[in-house]
C-alpha cells in the first residue's frame, strides 16, 4: 500500500486488493455464524459472475482448496442458492467456463447439503445462452474434473 499525492491510502497493485478482498469472503465462509443476505447475495450475484471480478473469483476458489466453509455457511448458502436458481445459473456457468472446483463444489454442496440436490442436478443440466449445459462447458473446456465434489447425494445422479 501506497499514500496517495491527496494523502489517502491505495494499493499499488489492483491485484492486491482483489486478493484481500477474496480472502475476507472465504473468512465470512469459514465462520460458524449468520452471515448477512446482502453479503450472500453480493458474493452469488455479483463476485460469483460478473466478469471485472474474475481475478477474485481464482483467488476464491484457490482459497477454498485451502479452507473448508463452515456447516453454518453451506446451510445459509444452500438456501439462498436455492431461492436464487437463475442467478445461480448463471454462476455455475462462469464457474465451469473458468474451472472453478471449488467454487462449484461449494455451490454444489451447499445445495445438496439443505436438501436441494435436484436443484443441483437440474443446474448441472440446464442450458446456458448458447444451449450448453454445465456439464457440456466443463467437457469442452477440458476441465470434468470441477464436477469432483465431496457431496454424496449428487453422486447417484
Amino acid at each position: 500500500m501506497q499514500i496517495s499525492y491527496e494523502g489517502k491510502l491505495h494499493f499499488i497493485q489492483r491485484t492486491f486488493a482483489e486478493f484481500y478482498v477474496a480472502d475476507y469472503f472465504v473468512k465470512e465462509l469459514t465462520k460458524e455464524s449468520n452471515i448477512s443476505q446482502p453479503i450472500q447475495d453480493f458474493l452469488l450475484k455479483k463476485i460469483f459472475l460478473e466478469e471485472e471480478y474474475r481475478v477474485i473469483r481464482a483467488f476464491i476458489d484457490g482459497l477454498l482448496s485451502r479452507f473448508e466453509p463452515s456447516n453454518e455457511a453451506i446451510k445459509q448458502y444452500g438456501n439462498r442458492t436455492h431461492d436464487l436458481r437463475k442467478d445461480v445459473l448463471l454462476t455455475l456457468h462462469t464457474a465451469v467456463g473458468e474451472g472453478n472446483a471449488n467454487i462449484i463444489r461449494f455451490l454444489l454442496d451447499s445445495l445438496e447439503e439443505t436438501g436441494h440436490a435436484d436443484a443441483g442436478v437440474k443446474l448441472l443440466l440446464a442450458p446456458n445462452f448458447m444451449r450448453h449445459a454445465a456439464w457440456h462447458v466443463a467437457a469442452k473446456n477440458r476441465q470434468i474434473e470441477v464436477f469432483k465434489f465431496r457431496g454424496s447425494g449428487l453422486k447417484r445422479y
